[in-house]
């Protein structure tokens, strides 16, 4: 019970070159885009697969547009596979 309170809380998610970032008031995580194995768009939700860790859902009613939606989706492939080979430790 407290994990499906918790896991529902507003997140951010932020991304640049470095990072994939997504807090709430009780957690933050980061992940580097090396540790991103995948991504898929679907027509509802962004699913970003990470590790072993189970898959950060992005859903569509969060962005003003479908439009918006499908760009950040290509932004998220585009810095993924941009930034796939980053060196360990940096």
């Amino acid at each position: 019970s407290r994990d499906i309170q918790v896991l529902s809380l507003p997140r951010i998610l932020r991304v640049d070159d470095d990072w994939l970032e997504t807090s709430s008031t009780e957690a933050l995580h980061r992940w580097r885009w090396r540790q991103v194995n995948q991504i898929g768009i679907t027509s509802d939700f962004i699913f970003v697969h990470i590790g072993v860790c189970p898959a950060l859902y992005i859903p569509k009613r969060d962005f003003p547009s479908e439009q918006s939606f499908i760009e950040f989706g290509k932004t998220l492939l585009e810095l993924k596979e941009k930034n796939k080979d980053q060196p360990i430790g940096v």
